[in-house]
């Protein structure tokens, strides 16, 4: 196997990573868990990044692909095409994720992809739909691995229920089902997604890792006293943070209803990022919808306490790491703690969505209980999630398969 010397104490592996959207700079949690881990691992070893298809905001005619260089060591190439904006315009608005991308990319044959799989020494394949274009291009003793996101089959029943939606399942199934049992590695974020790939494809646990998700401790700010401690703001405010994802959109509903319940006064649900933007044009008492913003961080400083009310979803929401990184006191759904080892009432409330209201106002009185959950929370973060960790134990097994 062809290595690089960086320097003469240590060597460095080429990977290759290919992604179904665009990664840099990250701005949901896919994106965020593939920029961080390929971000630390970049401290070793080179990364180049193939990221097909364009974000809203990037659209410029004429069309073209591009390089960004992120650092000395990692790179990422934008893929932009015609037949990968048309599929992803018209599955995304119906909350279908990018399944036909493994199709375009075997009519396209993109000669990048091809000079970087002979260069590399480990492809990581992000979520399976262009996994068996890059495994059926490969030399056959070239590695590959599979980073699972998301258990896709449980997933896509959970969240799309169109007039297609039993074929959508049945493409779906055949793909991950191809990319599990090829791979030569697979990375999922939770015990529970592991053994369900375990289970439903009958998958040795041996070749399955647990790569959880996490965050960059170091960018956020534990704050010891909440914003109304300090009597800054009349409102007390109730965050919740997503992207455009059919779970998080559910998640935005489940909101409307619930301010109708709560008795305190002076509350200010504010709902950050393109999860609220179907939303932003109706008026809704005491809920504020931000759309999409470059920096949450600044209002995770804003929030007295935060809210997770998940109904549905995979893998694990990189927005509870986040909460708990910033110290914020959180109450959550089962669903949205899932793949996180919170012990309730030690690090979150978790709570079925019915009770959140009496959760809500409990927590806004109470701030011995919101001060001790946002310092065990952010323990905790900083203990088991922290990007720098979870990159050390991915390279391990990445430099154990390339060699």
């Amino acid at each position: 196997m062809r290595r690089y010397m960086m320097n003469k104490n240590r060597d460095i592996t080429e990977i290759l990573d290919v992604a179904p959207m665009g990664v840099y700079p990250p701005r949901g949690g896919g994106s965020l868990r593939i920029h961080n881990l390929n971000l630390f691992l970049s401290k070793k070893h080179n990364i180049f990044l193939f990221s097909q298809g364009l974000r809203r905001n990037e659209f410029n005619f004429p069309l073209r692909s591009w390089i960004t260089h992120i650092n000395e060591n990692y790179a990422e190439y934008r893929h932009v095409d015609f037949l990968t904006l048309i599929s992803s315009s018209v599955l995304s608005k119906r909350g279908i994720p990018n399944i036909f991308f493994d199709e375009i990319l075997k009519i396209l044959k993109p000669s990048i992809i091809r000079k970087k799989i002979t260069e590399c020494d480990v492809i990581k394949v992000e979520h399976p739909w262009q996994f068996k274009h890059l495994y059926e291009t490969k030399p056959r003793n070239k590695p590959i691995i599979l980073d699972s996101h998301n258990v896709e089959i449980e997933l896509i029943t959970q969240t799309y229920h169109g007039f297609f939606s039993k074929k959508i399942a049945r493409i779906v199934n055949k793909k991950e089902y191809f990319a599990v049992t090829h791979a030569d590695a697979i990375f999922v974020t939770s015990r529970e997604d592991k053994e369900k790939i375990h289970k439903i494809y009958n998958i040795p646990k041996s070749k399955i890792y647990e790569i959880p998700n996490g965050t960059d401790i170091s960018k956020f700010d534990f704050r010891r006293e909440s914003r109304t401690e300090k009597k800054v703001k009349k409102e007390k405010i109730i965050l919740f943070v997503g992207a455009n994802h059919p779970p998080n959109i559910e998640a935005v509903k489940e909101i409307i209803k619930m301010r109708e319940k709560i008795w305190e006064k002076n509350i200010l649900f504010l709902v950050v990022g393109r999860c609220g933007e179907k939303f932003r044009y109706t008026h809704y008492k005491n809920i504020n919808f931000t759309g999409y913003v470059k920096d949450v961080k600044k209002y995770f400083r804003l929030a007295d306490i935060a809210i997770n009310p998940m109904l549905s979803g995979s893998g694990t929401n990189i927005k509870m790491l986040e909460y708990f990184a910033s110290g914020i006191p959180t109450i959550t759904t089962p669903m949205g703690a899932r793949g996180i080892e919170i012990v309730n009432g030690k690090h979150a409330i978790v709570s079925d969505l019915e009770n959140f209201p009496y959760h809500i106002t409990e927590l806004l009185n109470n701030e011995d209980l919101r001060r001790k959950l946002g310092e065990n929370a952010r323990k905790l973060a900083e203990e088991k999630y922290d990007w720098k960790k979870i990159a050390e134990r991915a390279n391990r097994i990445i430099e154990r398969i390339a060699e």
